[in-house]
Parts: structure tokens; C-alpha cells; sequence
């Protein structure tokens, strides 16, 4: 028998049987691996499908799957992100909430020093009517006294109006000397108003200051002349009266000082306050009159 022949066929045959036997252990191998592969797929999955509920997922053995964890990472990165967000719009708020509040606090303050503003005014000018002396004097009458003027017209035509109510104070409640006094209080404000505020030209002024000593001295027709004049003023009238013919000379209104139109028709509040001060000059003359004859008993 040759030996080599034989120790050739035993290397074959043990070649085979090793060759088979890597194959099995190959194909277990590959069919393991397919198995564990499939296995860590379904336990992937459902790691992201609990993740994705909040709670991180791991496999049969306990192990926490890497995919849950970069999940609850980026998560946690999307709930930092939305707190950042939310905290900075909250300081916006705050801020524009904080700009509105010094904003009205400002408004406030500069209302109440408006007010505080007012009230002193209304003191200065209480202070003044106070101390001045209500009795006109003729040769005081101009353009050059007008600060005390104004103050001396707001007095005594107050005192007036106090001696009208006083005088319906008698009457009967559905006398129409109420309702004529309560229209005339209303339509004076305007006229104290212009007076507090220099806000009357220096031929009102006059003019009014004229009425009201005529008044104090109860000289009631050249009140009444006063009155025209506070009125009317210096228009020009009719032909016969200021010209002699159909032609005036073009200057003849920067000659005279004639203005084109008269004081009562420069508004509708200047109208009603110079027909309140017609009725205090009418209240005066009644008054007067019955305080000489005793008739009616005013006070």
C-alpha cells in the first residue's frame, strides 16, 4: 500500500469535514446575526415610539437604546429653546408694560402740575380782586390803567349780578326774572373771562369801565350813551350824519379811526355779553328806582 496516496486521502476527507463545518457554523452565524438584527430593530422602534411619549426606551436586557437617548436629547434641547423663547418675550412684556406705566405716570404728573398750575392762577387773581378797590374814577379811565380796570370790572359786575340775585330772591319761582338772570350768568363768562385773560381791546375796556361808573354814580343815560358806544362803536353811519354826499373820501376811515364793522357783530359770544351787560344797566335803573320808593322790598 502506498503511504502517501493514503495520508492525501485522510488530509481530503479532514479538509471537507472542516470546510463543512465552517459552513454550518457560517450559515448559524449569518441566521443568528438575522434574528438579533430583526430583534434590535423591534426594540429600536419601540425606544423611539416610548421616547416619543416621554419615557426612554431600552431592550430585553436592560440597556438603554442610544437611539432614545438623542431623542430625550434633542427634546430636552427643543424644551430649553421654547423656556428661552417664552422668558424673552415675558421680558419684552415686562419692559413694555414697565414703558406704558412711566408713560401714564408721566401724563399724570403733567396734568396735576397743569392743575396745580390753574389753582394758582385762580389764587393770584382771587388775591388781586381781594385787595382792589371797586370804585372807579373818571380820570383813571384810560388805556394806561387797563391791569387795574379789568380787575375792577370783574368785581363790580360780580356784585352786580350777587344784588340781581339777591333781588329775585323774593319772587315766585315760575317769574321769568329767574330764568333772565340764570341766561344773563351764563353769557357774562365769556366777558370775566376775556377780562382774567387781557383778552378785551383797550376801546372795551374803556368803554365798559365808562358804563360801570356812570352805574356806581346812577347816572343812567350816559350809561346808556356809554353802552352805544361799547356796542356800536365808531362805524361809520349814514350819509347826512358823517358825509355830505354819495362819494366818501377813501381815507376818511384812517382819519376818523372808523372801523367797518361794530363790536357787537364781531361773534355771537361778543353779542351775547354785550347784551348781558344792556340787562345789568336795566337791572341798575330798576333797582335804583326801587330803592328810592321803597316799592317791592329787595333786600
Amino acid at each position: 500500500m502506498n503511504f502517501s496516496k493514503v495520508l492525501s486521502k485522510e488530509i481530503k476527507k479532514k479538509r471537507k469535514g472542516k470546510g463543512v463545518e465552517r459552513g454550518d457554523k457560517r450559515r448559524r452565524s449569518e441566521k443568528g446575526d438575522g434574528q438579533n438584527y430583526n430583534s434590535k430593530k423591534v426594540v429600536d422602534g419601540a425606544g423611539v415610539i416610548e421616547c416619543e411619549r416621554g419615557v426612554v426606551g431600552s431592550d430585553t436586557n436592560g440597556n438603554v437604546n442610544t437611539n432614545s437617548d438623542e431623542t430625550a436629547a434633542a427634546g430636552g434641547e427643543r424644551t430649553d429653546i421654547s423656556a428661552t423663547a417664552a422668558g424673552g418675550q415675558d421680558n419684552k412684556d415686562d419692559a413694555a408694560a414697565s414703558k406704558n406705566a412711566d408713560a401714564t405716570t408721566g401724563l399724570q404728573v403733567q396734568q396735576q402740575l397743569r392743575i396745580n398750575a390753574k389753582r394758582e392762577r385762580y389764587r393770584q387773581q382771587a388775591a388781586k380782586e381781594a385787595a382792589i378797590d371797586p370804585q372807579f374814577c373818571l380820570d383813571q379811565i384810560s388805556a394806561i390803567h387797563k391791569h387795574k380796570l379789568v380787575v375792577q370790572l370783574r368785581v363790580y359786575i360780580k356784585s352786580l349780578v350777587h344784588q340781581w340775585e339777591k333781588a329775585t330772591e323774593a319772587l315766585p319761582p315760575d317769574s321769568p326774572q329767574h330764568e333772565l338772570l340764570l341766561d344773563t350768568k351764563k353769557n357774562l363768562v365769556p366777558l370775566l373771562y376775556k377780562l382774567r385773560s387781557d383778552g378785551l381791546t383797550d376801546d372795551m375796556v374803556v368803554s365798559l369801565s365808562t358804563i360801570c361808573y356812570y352805574l356806581q354814580h346812577r347816572q343812567f343815560r350816559p350809561a346808556n350813551e356809554s353802552y352805544m358806544k361799547l356796542s356800536i362803536g365808531n362805524v361809520a353811519w349814514p350819509i347826512g350824519v358823517l358825509h355830505v354826499g354819495i362819494h366818501a373820501r377813501s381815507a376818511s376811515s384812517r382819519i376818523t379811526g372808523e372801523k367797518s364793522a361794530a363790536n357787537i357783530m364781531i361773534d355771537d359770544k361778543t353779542r351775547r355779553w354785550i347784551t348781558a351787560v344792556k340787562r345789568l344797566i336795566t337791572f341798575s335803573e330798576t333797582y335804583d328806582v326801587v330803592q328810592d320808593t321803597g316799592i317791592g322790598g329787595a333786600d
